[in-house]
């Protein structure tokens, strides 16, 4: 048994839910901040080192994702490669090894009384590597991936306090961890399986509590500091799980060491996305990314930030950064809904008398009337009217010859008019209110798109389109005006 103030060797041992999805911390970083905080000398160890969403910490760890127990004991016999218990120990030796390991089995419809003989074989293990070692042996958090998966937790975690005491000696002490109880999936895990900061913080406490009883100690256990909640970088982004009712986020960019804030979450189906950054104190941006396209809103100050984007269902990310390296507090709103779930920008304007119909139409009305305008690899500017009864939108069909960032605005307006970017399956636009200027840059692969302009509130007016495709990094060149040539030859427009 280890005496208080001892270094010590930890051993975080498990599946997923040790590893941590992508841009997720786990309970292993409130543990390690819990345990240093309070003095003890501490060395997480483990092959493998996942990308978290804050690296303040030991990153160190022997989580497998999608593992089961009889995997940590064999290895995976279609990836040889990633080893297994036996060959991980000749690389290191544990003192404690905190052991979280059993969902995956039950998911899959194992016997508990399998795994619970897994356990006993994973502990069996690690004292031939180390005759003296300590093992926190957790009862393990719900589960709701499964209809019958939780039943089954249940059932496995009754089983470990024999367990427990079958294996318990002096020499090699065995400590039960009671992760369950109080563990909410509604409230806890952001895909109920995973736990979300709230979860981590809470099985963190249970690990710290027990490893400070272990020691002899009474400690008061200080949580690590958040005042960073989301990754920095999008390869560390923090995941939120799914967003199907809007999510209201609170928190600082721009603080030392906290230049953006990225966030990855998933919608289970097409939905329109709509985002908006609010009660800022100094400029800051948000932006929505896909693996390989952007769009964002970039309004200067203070200004709230908002978009939209219709997408198909997966994962996406949402970058929050500040533009001028001042900190400022911020609200996101995030939201995802079903295509009609909230009324959308009128398209068919009543006919009014007071407002006359437009008579200068050189574009198409509807996505499959789009004119085509061709190649965009200079600046154009396109001026034009819109509104009246036989003119509610215009669209048009552009093309790219490889990946750039298409920036668009509309300017010049005397009525509310938006802007909106459309591919195949997806959309974005800029819904400022009234003639207010709109705005919008996303970056994309080479192809064909559409833009839409589209008069909110039915008014004839003209405007300003400007349009450009610059490769990223590029510079602007001259605008030059585009001009559209009609059916004889002749200019529509210069």
């Amino acid at each position: 048994m280890l005496l208080s103030g001892t270094p010590f060797t930890l051993l975080a041992l498990g599946d997923s839910i040790t590893e941590g999805d992508q841009g997720q911390n786990t309970w292993r970083r409130p543990l390690w901040h819990m345990l240093t905080n309070a003095g003890y000398e501490v060395d997480f160890i483990g092959s493998k080192q996942s990308a978290p969403a804050i690296n303040d910490f030991d990153l160190d760890h022997e989580g497998h994702s999608g593992w089961r127990a009889d995997e940590i004991l064999n290895g995976r016999s279609n990836r040889p490669e990633e080893g297994r218990l036996t060959e991980w120990l000749q690389t290191y030796t544990p003192d404690i090894v905190l052991l979280h390991i059993g969902t995956n089995d039950l998911n899959q419809g194992q016997d508990p009384q399998r795994q619970v003989n897994d356990v006993r074989n994973i502990i069996n293990v690690l004292r031939q590597d180390n005759p003296n070692v300590t093992i926190f042996l957790a009862q393990i958090i719900p589960n709701g991936s499964r209809d019958f998966t939780d039943e089954a937790v249940r059932t496995f975690n009754a089983a470990l306090p024999s367990l427990m005491l079958e294996m318990d000696t002096p020499e090699s002490r065995v400590i039960l961890v009671d992760q369950y109880t109080g563990f909410d999936l509604e409230t806890d895990t952001y895909d109920l399986a995973h736990p979300n900061d709230t979860g981590a913080l809470k099985m963190a406490m249970r690990w710290f509590e027990a490893i400070d009883a272990y020691f002899g100690n009474d400690s008061q256990p200080v949580p690590p500091p958040t005042n960073d909640q989301f990754g920095n970088t999008r390869d560390n982004a923090t995941t939120i799980g799914f967003v199907d009712q809007p999510r209201i986020i609170e928190d600082r960019v721009g603080d030392p060491g906290d230049p953006a804030d990225w966030i990855r979450f998933k919608i289970a189906k097409d939905a329109v996305v709509r985002v908006s950054l609010t009660e800022l104190e100094a400029d800051a941006n948000v932006e929505f990314w896909t693996s390989n396209a952007r769009v964002g809103s970039y309004n200067v100050g203070t200004a709230d930030e908002y978009f939209e984007i219709q997408m198909p269902g997966g994962y996406y990310y949402i970058r929050i950064f500040s533009y001028d390296a001042q900190p400022t507090s911020y609200t996101l709103t995030l939201s995802a809904l079903l295509p009609g779930q909230e009324p959308q920008n009128p398209t068919d304007p009543p006919n009014n008398p007071s407002n006359p119909p437009n008579t200068q139409d050189l574009f198409g009305n509807s996505r499959d009337t789009a004119t085509t305008i061709g190649f965009v690899d200079q600046p154009v500017i396109i001026e034009e009217t819109i509104g009246g009864a036989n003119d509610p939108e215009d669209w048009i069909r552009f093309k790219i010859a490889r990946d750039a960032v298409v920036r668009a605005s509309l300017t010049g307006l005397t009525a509310d008019v938006n802007i909106e970017f459309w591919t195949s399956k997806a959309r974005v636009g800029s819904y400022n209110l009234g003639t207010a200027n709109e705005y919008f840059e996303t970056q994309m692969p080479g192809g064909y798109y559409y833009l839409r302009i589209v008069s909110a509130d039915g008014k004839v007016t003209p405007y300003t389109l400007t349009l450009s495709a610059l490769l990223p990094g590029q510079e602007a060149g001259a605008p030059s005006h585009l001009v559209l040539l009609g059916p004889d030859g002749s200019p529509l427009l210069t």
